[in-house]
């Protein structure tokens, strides 16, 4: 890990994380490939805050201020989630997938990008599909329990793809399914 750069240890390294590095008098503030971990902060002079807890920036401004365009898109859109990169808070913004922070040794903030490389695609045969069944399989199976399992049934594909195999697995007394009823 010591030759590859900082940004690139989502490529590197597997599942969620957050990791703070520092190489050349530069220090980095990297997240897994999706940023799945909400990264916080607020620009500060040259500096920021930057913290998993909203509220430790909240806490330490002098006036919070709301950003009304993201309140009309929270109340007004379906799912009532504002943007990714974005928070109720004027000052206040998330990191988005590859976005990371970096900081000099002076200690001026910089918000940089990963670049982004598709995976390449190819045709699937009837092997590769049963190999990746396998790995669909295990990646249940090892966050399952043999005993008792709740999910959330959303009616989409994979909460549903999700059960069937749960069933398949272990039975339909080890799953208890659940349901919301949402009103818009």
């Amino acid at each position: 890990l010591e030759s590859k750069n900082p940004i690139d240890l989502s490529i590197v390294i597997e599942g969620n994380f957050v990791a703070f590095v520092s190489k050349n008098d530069d220090y980095y503030i990297v997240c897994d490939k999706c940023n799945t971990t909400e990264i916080f902060y607020n620009k500060r002079n040259n500096g920021a805050i930057i913290t998993t807890s909203i509220d430790l920036i909240i806490n330490s401004m002098d006036q919070v201020k709301y950003d009304q365009a993201v309140l009309a898109n929270i109340l007004s859109v379906y799912g009532y989630y504002s943007p990714k990169k974005h928070t109720i808070y004027k000052d206040i913004s998330r990191l988005g997938v590859g976005e990371y922070c970096q900081f000099d040794n002076s200690g001026n903030f910089k918000l940089g990008k990963r670049k982004f490389f598709p995976i390449k695609t190819r045709e699937m045969t009837v092997n590769d599909n049963l190999a990746y069944k396998d790995i669909l399989f295990n990646a249940i199976s090892s966050r399952a329990s043999q005993s008792e399992n709740w999910l959330y049934l959303s009616s989409g594909w994979d909460s549903s793809t999700i059960l069937a195999i749960l069933v398949e697995l272990y039975g339909k007394s080890s799953v208890n399914a659940v349901i919301g009823h949402l009103i818009y």
